[in-house]
């Protein structure tokens, strides 16, 4: 029988697992980068295929020197997936635009990575520069990796965001049933802003926290604007994740939404779901 497994929702029952099938992980050669290959062998599903993709200027000086970078950063992360006893697809990509190539390669993905630091080594193209865009554009779950906080390890402790809208019951799924999976502490932080009546109450989301893990959560009721209040709450709580939900706004009306300030702001890694 196959392994139960999050929808792209991040829809999952009690019990199930929530890890991915299919992952992309762009890399750069930083030391920030080999950490998001680490996270995203943490999530990854047995038998997961993961492509680790590396993404160099095609117009640059050489051209070849520019490959032979790319490669090296893709051989240095490929190298951490084998420790783990994963097996990754490599691939280098000579373009323009890092957040292009990284968005067709995800496409069909249950999953994009990608670090939120570090400059590359291929020509001065930064994965950290390009992660609110990506954040921004993605239409499938995205994880913009960091280090941990000191003294902890990724998916030990894992908060939860919730405004109460439709966006966060993915979020509210996912994060606990990997926080179920991992054992990892569990706090939820719902923020209320005032600008929309809410769809879940604070009460439901822990609810179904309960549920999935068996453990109820640390609750943290917040007001005011919300993206302050998810990292601020993030760091009372030593959170290694933050889980958020996003809508699908990619005009550029829809800049500088909640969860992308959140995954510019905060010290931990982040995860954003979004429903289909």
């Amino acid at each position: 029988m196959s392994e139960p497994q999050a929808d792209r929702t991040g829809r999952v029952e009690a019990g199930q697992k929530a890890l991915f099938h299919s992952i992309v992980c762009g890399v750069d050669g930083s030391s920030s980068s080999l950490e998001g290959v680490r996270q995203a062998a943490l999530l990854a599903a047995p038998g997961a295929a993961i492509s680790l993709v590396a993404v160099g200027d095609g117009l640059a000086r050489s051209a070849i020197l520019g490959e032979e970078r790319t490669t090296a950063a893709v051989e240095q992360g490929a190298d951490v997936l084998r420790r783990t006893g994963l097996v990754p697809t490599e691939k280098v990509i000579m373009h323009l635009s890092p957040i292009d190539a990284l968005l067709e390669e995800a496409r069909e993905a249950d999953l994009l990575v990608v670090s939120s630091h570090g400059r590359s080594r291929t020509f001065g193209v930064m994965l950290g520069s390009t992660a609110t865009a990506l954040a921004h554009r993605a239409h499938v779950p995205i994880l913009i990796a960091r280090q941990p906080p000191p003294g902890r390890s990724f998916l030990d402790s894992v908060l939860v965001a919730s405004d109460g809208r439709v966006e966060a019951d993915h979020a509210v799924e996912l994060g606990g049933a990997l926080a179920a999976q991992h054992g990892a502490r569990l706090a939820l932080v719902h923020v209320e802003d005032g600008r929309e009546t809410p769809r879940r109450s604070l009460a439901e989301h822990s609810v179904r926290l309960i549920e999935l893990t068996g453990v109820e959560p640390v609750v943290l009721p917040e007001q005011g604007p919300a993206a302050d209040r998810i990292v601020e709450a993030a760091e009372r709580v030593s959170a290694s994740l933050i889980v958020t939900g996003a809508r699908h706004v990619t005009a550029l009306g829809g800049l500088g939404s909640v969860s992308e300030r959140v995954a510019h702001q905060a010290r931990c890694s982040v995860l954003i779901v979004r429903g289909r």
